[in-house]
């Protein structure tokens, strides 16, 4: 009988560890930053590398913002802003049932539109917009979204576009171990794809 108690305890135990929020923090301002947090305990952060030598993380790392980078040069910052984008919202939407139990309570993000030429810029920012806000309607309508201030700006006087964003999410571990393996599949097809699809070009 005590064996039967052990048991529902481990399980009990087991469900509660599963269904906790995980607390995950992203971000974008000139480098990718993220972590993952448990009871408040870092789980899952960048790590620094201690050495010249690159590691087989930092080599992945570099080899996922190559692949982001050859796309942002490959392309104007209204294209790289819709493809980017389209992607997400391409995983998200494998995500129907994880995100039904998500949260995402803060998404901040500035867009800095700037070409050039002016007019060259208003078409940018047009088309920036457009992608953005449709992303965002699509977001509300999925996950539950409480804060949210992503502000948009043409640039007439520089020359260059700029963007920083940071969320925080919250998601139980049984739901992002499913995501996950969805991600990763969905991630490998579209990369292979998208670099398909540039090298036509």
């Amino acid at each position: 009988m005590i064996a039967v108690y052990i048991i529902i305890f481990v399980l009990l135990a087991i469900t509660l560890l599963l269904f906790m929020p995980l607390k995950l923090n992203v971000a974008f301002n000139n480098n990718f930053e993220y972590t993952l947090k448990y009871f408040g305990i870092n789980l899952l952060k960048p790590k620094k590398p201690q050495n010249n030598t690159p590691s087989n993380n930092t080599q992945s790392s570099a080899q996922k913002q190559n692949f982001i980078k050859e796309l942002y040069q490959n392309n104007s910052f209204s294209n790289f802003c819709k493809i980017m984008l389209e992607i997400i919202k391409t995983l998200l939407v494998e995500l129907k049932f994880v995100l039904k139990h998500t949260k995402v309570n803060s998404l901040k993000g500035n867009i800095l539109v700037a070409t050039p030429d002016a007019a060259m810029t208003g078409i940018e920012y047009g088309v920036v917009c457009t992608a953005v806000y449709g992303f965002l309607k699509f977001l509300e309508d999925t996950v539950i979204l409480k804060v949210k201030k992503i502000n948009i700006n043409a640039d007439f006087d520089k020359t260059k576009s700029t963007f920083d964003f940071s969320a925080t999410i919250k998601i139980q571990p049984f739901f992002l171990i499913i995501a996950a393996f969805v991600i990763v599949k969905k991630i490998i097809l579209i990369k292979k794809e998208v670099l398909s699809n540039e090298r036509k070009h």
